[in-house]
């Protein structure tokens, strides 16, 4: 499921489906990634981006001092910058033009380390 969740961005919408810790849809990484010691202390990991756009308010578990205030300031002022609207949120592959999942880019991926056409730079044609 990481995997997947890595290889995905969320187009925000409404906030209802998207997790706020593990979703990447504030920036190119998850928050549980950019700010990974409030993760750790959160008592709320579960929460939607909906939940979080509500209220703004975690619950910690243990006081928060120095950086780690700093930390969730920059926090809200990121998530408060994604525009929400009425819809529903999308999830969009990373790896397609268009957004939408197709095995070949996965499987070259997998097993050619993301390379479309590893041979290509056996078969070209010279002039």
């Amino acid at each position: 499921m990481d995997s997947f969740l890595l290889n995905t961005k969320v187009t925000l919408g409404n906030g209802k489906d998207s997790a706020f810790w593990k979703g990447v849809w504030c920036s190119e990484s998850c928050p549980s990634n950019l700010y990974p010691v409030l993760n750790t202390l959160t008592c709320d990991s579960d929460v939607s981006v909906d939940d979080w756009k509500l209220s703004q308010i975690f619950q910690f578990r243990r006081n928060l001092t120095g950086t780690l205030v700093d930390q969730f300031q920059e926090m809200q002022l990121v998530s408060d910058r994604v525009p929400y609207t009425e819809d529903g949120d999308r999830r969009r592959w990373k790896w397609t033009t268009n957004g939408e999942f197709t095995f070949k880019p996965q499987y070259h991926f997998l097993n050619f380390g993301g390379v479309l056409n590893p041979w290509a730079c056996f078969c070209s044609s010279q002039s």
